[in-house]
């Protein structure tokens, strides 16, 4: 039997192979820009359905700087040296009816994978270069074409 971390890795598989495949459909979730950037704000957010649930997938930046005092219970592992940076979280939740968060799952490496999947599929990147090679194609095949040069 897979451990949980296992088992949270392939459902987060399962939801990539569906996304690739096109058998999962994600929405952008339209967030207002903040005004002034906070030290942490949602970057991107898409929604979809799987199984009777709302699946939130969410990308947030937040400005972490080492130097600042940490928690005791926490291991440091930056240097002291090291500068401010603003840093991404990928997370993956389960939400209600009204897109409230119910339960996040835990952070897996997989989940940035999704999230390229998710914002291939959402942007139309693939019909997009379609178009392209179509029209591509099409220009190349009247530039071929014999003139009449008399």
């Amino acid at each position: 039997m897979a451990t949980g971390d296992e088992r949270i890795h392939e459902t987060v598989k399962h939801l990539l192979r569906l996304t690739q495949e096109g058998k999962l459909v994600w929405r952008s979730e339209v967030r207002p820009a903040p005004q002034k950037v906070p030290p942490e704000y949602i970057e991107m957010s898409f929604q979809t359905k799987d199984k009777g649930r709302n699946l939130r997938l969410v990308k947030k930046r937040y400005w972490f700087d080492p130097r600042a005092p940490q928690p005791l219970n926490t291991v440091r592992l930056t240097s002291l040296f090291d500068s401010p940076k603003w840093t991404d979280d990928v997370y993956l939740e389960i939400a209600d009816e009204s897109w409230n968060s119910l339960w996040r799952f835990p952070t897996v490496p997989i989940l940035q994978d999704l999230l390229s999947a998710v914002q291939y599929n959402v942007s139309g990147v693939k019909s997009y270069i379609d178009e392209i090679m179509l029209d591509k194609e099409k220009d190349s095949s009247t530039s071929d074409k014999p003139t009449d040069d008399k």
